[in-house]
């Protein structure tokens, strides 16, 4: 592999698990203040 190559791999896998985690957040964050939750999803 290039730089370039492990730049992009890098960065996909950066986009990849930051989003996964991200996720996985407002789940936890959604059953922990179920009255939070409600209010976020009318706003978004």
């Amino acid at each position: 592999m290039n730089g370039a190559a492990w730049v992009m791999f890098l960065f996909g896998a950066i986009v990849l698990w930051g989003g996964l985690a991200y996720s996985l957040m407002l789940s936890f964050k959604a059953q922990n203040g179920k009255d939070e939750s409600e209010e976020s999803k009318s706003e978004s």
